[in-house]
């Protein structure tokens, strides 16, 4: 019988395989629960975690197209595209409070890039290049060097706190120092191991 007694098991081999695809279920149902509890525990962090992958699924499809592109001028302006990308991701992951501040980047920036990217590549393998095609492309390589730009600013502004942060730090130690009279010639001692006069 099985553990609710409603089912019959005619051999041990058909008992066994029940339990075992019982425990099976049961594991999965647990770790369900699970990821659950820990989504509902940090939603924050979930957040964070769903839109960098996100961020990371178009990533991962531009350097795909980029492999399949034979240009050197557009694949450098992908490569470029792809390193500033990475790394605004990694600003993000490391300052979670970031995220608002990369939410259009994700939903719409990414998108629109990775649409002109594939149209470039659609362009590239057409046997034909009449002025059409390579108008359209060279647009595309031109949006492109628009959108690096675009992005390397939008990794910079993710810096600007930080960059404020440093410098009240060093205005603060400046002061520090000079009140402490280590700073320049305030520095020099007198024999002796006093402080000059």
């Amino acid at each position: 019988m099985d553990r609710k007694e409603t089912c019959f098991m005619v051999d041990d081999e058909t008992y066994e395989k029940y339990l075992e695809a019982e425990d099976a279920y049961e594991k999965r149902e647990a770790d369900e629960r699970s990821r659950r509890e820990k989504e509902t525990e940090n939603p924050q962090e979930t957040e964070l975690s769903s839109a960098i992958k996100e961020g990371n699924e178009y990533l991962r499809q531009i350097r795909a197209v980029n492999d399949m592109l034979p240009g050197e001028v557009i694949s450098g302006k992908l490569d470029r595209l792809e390193n500033v990308t990475a790394r605004i991701f990694a600003c993000v992951h490391k300052h979670p409070e970031k995220l608002p501040d990369i939410r259009r980047f994700i939903r719409y920036y990414m998108p629109t890039t990775l649409k002109l990217v594939k149209s470039y590549a659609e362009f590239e393998s057409q046997p034909v290049q009449g002025e059409n095609i390579t108008k359209a492309k060279r647009e595309i390589e031109q949006a492109l060097d628009t959108v690096n730009k675009a992005f390397e600013n939008l990794l910079d502004t993710l810096f600007a706190d930080d960059v404020i942060d440093v410098s009240a730090d060093i205005s603060t130690l400046e002061m520090m120092l000079k009140q402490e009279g280590l700073t320049g010639s305030d520095f020099k001692r007198e024999p002796g191991g006093g402080k000059p006069s």
